[in-house]
């Protein structure tokens, strides 16, 4: 044990309060750590299946069927039915969820509970766990296309035109979608401090244009963009010809790796990327990130992240937000797998490994809440539309999706966070 402990990663499973699993992450061999969270995996596997009791709460007060009767007995029965048997009757339309205002999952807890199921442990080790271990530049190229590119219309009937793909700021519950994103672009304009004429600044996914359009129309800054994306790149560069406004924006389609480390811009904003670069390049994009601003230079970004899976307990993370990790990036989103592990905590050391100082962290997880439950209710006003372009089980996909993002977010199973760092003066 003496030897033990002079390894920094066993001080780490030794100490009292320190989170070893993010040791663990930063510092084992990629084969090493897959191998040994597959077998922890097929641990919880055992203990949920033979140890988990639920509770007596009828799924019946929470699902309707979409037909004369329940698809299944179990959803009659005083007990909590297993979420993978939910999502096939789901996304197969045997149940709705009761209610269809985007709040249908607030309870889900009350009649679903989440075995840690072999079906979900596989899942997990072969079309996660390579994503998430090996974030190769033409990896991450292609799955950020395959989630942007030719779905024109699909993201049209809940970003609307503005096409905005972030969390919105809501300074009252009530206010609409628009004025929560008007004002969502006006707060990060106060966090960066004095944008103005002579700002440089250079957003590390340039979505879908829409930050420099309002940027370039209300405080006259020069913009360098990036994108992976080439339709991206043409919708954001016709946007903004008509605006007047190609003059000072330039699109460029690069990786962030491949930016050259010049101290060349007085502000960085970041709004989805995070999400997307992978917990093992986290430290790679905040050195980079470091890189590019000029001294006193700010950066802003937004990022999801989820609670430790053994800083707490075991069960917390591998119920619910490991399935809704497992539901995103095999349904949505695959390739956007930074918050499966990521803590907040795991930012704020990268953050500060790569010498910025943190100036403000803003939980924004009731936004993203209300961000996710207004886009519910816009997917809700085009479902024949989409039904009739990209079918009933896509449909459902991201109908389930945004109504548990809301309910995860507005229960605290997971975070998001607006986060402002600054390089120093000296």
């Amino acid at each position: 044990m003496a030897e033990m402990s002079n390894d920094p990663l066993w001080q780490g499973l030794w100490d009292t309060g320190v989170d070893w699993w993010s040791m663990a992450v930063r510092q084992a061999s990629p084969p090493t750590f897959a191998i040994t969270l597959v077998l922890v995996l097929l641990c919880g596997y055992y203990i949920t299946q033979y140890w988990h009791k639920p509770s007596h709460n009828p799924a019946a007060l929470h699902l309707v069927p979409t037909s004369s009767s329940y698809p299944r007995t179990v959803y009659t029965t005083p007990r909590k039915i297993p979420f993978y048997l939910f999502l096939h009757d789901f996304l197969t339309n045997r149940v709705e969820l009761r209610g269809r205002d985007g709040t249908g999952l607030n309870h889900i807890g009350d009649f679903i509970y989440f075995p840690l199921s072999l079906r979900s442990v596989w899942t997990f080790a072969v079309r996660v766990l390579p994503r998430w271990l090996w974030h190769s530049k033409s990896r991450d190229a292609k799955d950020w296309c395959r989630y942007h590119d030719g779905r024109d219309d699909l993201f049209d009937a809940f970003l609307g035109r503005e096409r905005m793909t972030w969390t919105a700021h809501f300074g009252q519950v009530d206010w609409p979608l628009t004025r929560a994103q008007e004002a969502c672009l006006d707060l990060i304009a106060q966090r960066l401090v004095e944008t103005d004429h002579d700002d440089h600044i250079l957003n590390i996914g340039l979505g879908w244009g829409t930050y420099e359009l309002y940027m370039g129309s209300n405080h006259m800054a020069f913009f360098t963009s990036t994108s992976l994306s080439a339709e991206q790149a043409k919708y954001s560069q016709e946007m903004f010809e008509r605006a007047n406004l190609d003059n000072r924006v330039a699109i460029r389609r690069d990786d962030f790796r491949d930016l050259k480390a010049m101290a060349q811009f007085t502000k960085i904003v970041s709004l989805e990327t995070p999400d997307w670069v992978g917990q093992k390049n986290l430290a790679e994009f905040f050195q980079k990130c470091y890189a590019l601003l000029k001294p006193g230079g700010r950066m802003l970004f937004q990022c999801t992240t989820s609670p430790s899976p053994f800083a707490s307990a075991f069960s917390d993370y591998f119920s619910e937000p490991f399935h809704y990790h497992l539901y995103t990036l095999t349904n949505i989103c695959p390739g956007r797998d930074t918050p499966l592990f990521t803590t907040l905590n795991d930012y704020v050391h990268e953050i500060k490994q790569a010498g910025f100082d943190i100036v403000t962290i803003d939980n924004i997880s009731n936004d993203a809440a209300l961000t996710h439950a207004h886009w519910f209710q816009l997917w809700e006003q085009h479902k024949r539309d989409i039904e009739l372009k990209f079918g009933e089980y896509l449909y459902r996909q991201w109908e389930l999706y945004f109504a548990w993002s809301s309910s995860i977010f507005k229960r605290g199973k997971i975070s998001r966070y607006t986060i402002v760092i600054q390089k120093s003066s000296a």
